[in-house]
């Protein structure tokens, strides 16, 4: 019946646009953390600096670098979080005035320490979903280095959601990932 070939055409449609909006975020953040530059100062952060936290220009520079990646060239970028897998310390978090979402580091690093990992979670107190990714940086040699963490600017992922066009009066959209989780 045409009502069922509309509701599945939209359905379609909308799945296919949320899925090329998630895999361009994927792609957004995988390049910044396979970027030679930034594994090049995550590096002399560590040589240069104490244990913990590196030398405040190395640390600066690292800031600076990941800079570019917030702002008007980069809308769907909320913050970025750079957490060092060795002394499993933030070493740059953007834009300052953010308030860091990596509350379990011992967590974020068991679910990105091999591939790259999706993670949603809803801030009950501004009763908004958030959606970020975790990419491991690996050294030359493919052993962890850090992890770069990127909260997403959900507002276009949102819109498609609950737009409800062709969907009829009931009509409802989910987002569920790979595993089936809602």
């Amino acid at each position: 019946d045409a009502a069922m070939q509309n509701a599945v055409s939209v359905t379609s449609l909308k799945s296919n646009i949320m899925n090329s909006w998630l895999v361009e975020r994927e792609i957004d953040a995988e390049e910044i953390a396979r970027s030679e530059k930034l594994m090049s100062l995550i590096e002399n952060a560590r040589i240069g600096g104490t244990q913990n936290t590196g030398t405040t220009s190395a640390v600066t520079a690292i800031t600076t670098e990941l800079e570019s990646f917030i702002g008007a060239d980069h809308p769907n970028i909320q913050s970025i979080t750079l957490l060092d897998f060795k002394t499993k310390n933030i070493l740059a978090h953007l834009p300052a005035s953010k308030k860091i979402d990596v509350a379990n580091t011992d967590n974020l690093i068991a679910a990105a320490s091999t591939k790259t990992q999706f993670m949603s979670r809803f801030d009950a107190d501004r009763k908004y979903h958030e959606i970020s990714i975790a990419v491991p940086i690996l050294e030359q040699g493919g052993t962890l280095s850090a992890i770069l963490f990127v909260e997403l600017e959900t507002k276009t992922l949102a819109e498609t959601l609950h737009d409800r066009t062709g969907l009829g009066a009931a009509g409802i959209t989910y987002l569920i990932d790979k595993s089936g989780t809602l």
